[in-house]
């Protein structure tokens, strides 16, 4: 502890001195024969797995101050020495094979939802964001593969979860979550696509509006809106099938001010949904909700206009000869 909080003044020390000057302290540990700052970081982080039927991290309120430290050093060490995944491994579980990889994010996402330490919570999510920065295809892809997993069984627990968050926890939790999904679903890569489509998180998602949290609110909305962002047909169709933008009409409908920070959210996304021409996304929502007409309903003519035409067409030759003689060709 005294090794760790002793490096951390130093580390904090080295935020005000000039580019150089820093690089040069934090080279510094980077010489030191027989001694990987790295690895001693992460084994005193002691990021071991947390206990499924318990539900909660092993960070105890005595490590927590530990494990803070740790966490900024880390930080600090990454930005100025990026490492990959298997470097990351090593020092955390002394081996480089894909279990060790998919352990090691896994624990760090579990750790990020499930730890009590609001400080540690924070300090993971950003660790976990600036790991995605990172531009490691490998963390990236094995991030789709776990990270989205591990959040989206987060989000499957059962409602009875939003009666019992008085301390907003779980909510903050979730958010975080969210705030990673929303992160790499803007990367729009195949393999995300994928993982979201796979997880049912279009479904889930649309659920967490139950915990009646504006912070979670917001991350719902920008949710669906990153979504739409990617004018990926199959997210648009999915929408429809399971009426997954209810919930955002429904925050947007009890909204007193219309003009707050998640009201331009939603305006944005109702802006996604006619840029992007989701034109019978536009039908279907402004066939339920007339709240959402005035910047649907031009967006919803044009799939009108298109669909009413065609049977009208179809109609006609059923009752002709002409049309007959098709039918008997075909």
């Amino acid at each position: 502890k005294e090794a760790i909080s002793f490096i951390s003044e130093l580390f904090s020390i080295s935020k005000n001195l000039q580019i150089q000057g820093r690089l040069n302290l934090l080279s510094s540990f980077r010489n030191i024969e027989g001694y990987n700052l790295l690895i001693f970081v992460l084994e005193s982080i002691k990021l071991n797995t947390p206990k499924k039927e318990e539900g909660q991290t092993v960070i105890t309120e005595g490590n927590q101050g530990l494990v803070s430290n740790a966490l900024e050093i880390l930080m600090s060490y990454l930005q100025s020495f990026p490492v990959t995944l298997n470097d990351l491994c090593e020092g955390s579980i002394q081996s480089e094979s894909t279990l060790s990889q998919e352990r090691f994010l896994s624990t760090l996402v579990e750790h990020m939802l499930k730890t009590s330490a609001q400080e540690i919570k924070l300090q993971l999510h950003e660790f976990i964001r600036f790991l995605l920065d990172s531009g490691d295809s490998l963390i990236i892809n094995k991030f789709y593969s776990v990270g989205l997993k591990i959040i989206a069984d987060y989000f499957t627990q059962t409602s009875e979860d939003s009666q019992e968050d008085t301390n907003n926890s779980v909510s903050m939790s979730k958010s975080l979550g969210l705030d990673i999904i929303v992160k790499t679903i803007s990367e729009d890569h195949y393999n995300c696509k994928t993982s979201i489509m796979s997880l049912d998180l279009i479904v889930e998602v649309a659920k967490l509006v139950e915990f009646n949290n504006k912070l979670l609110n917001i991350g719902v909305v920008k949710f669906y809106k990153a979504l739409l962002a990617t004018n990926f047909k199959p997210y648009e169709r999915k929408m429809i099938q399971e009426d997954s933008l209810d919930c955002v009409v429904k925050i947007y409908s009890e909204l007193k001010n219309k003009r707050n920070m998640i009201g331009s959210i939603i305006f944005d996304l109702f802006s996604k949904i006619t840029r992007n021409d989701f034109c019978e996304l536009a039908s279907h929502l402004c066939s339920k909700f007339e709240i959402v007409k005035p910047f649907l309903q031009k967006c919803a003519d044009k799939h009108d206009q298109k669909s009413v035409p065609l049977q009208e067409i179809l109609t006609k030759l059923d009752h002709t000869e002409e049309g007959d003689k098709v039918g008997e060709n075909c």
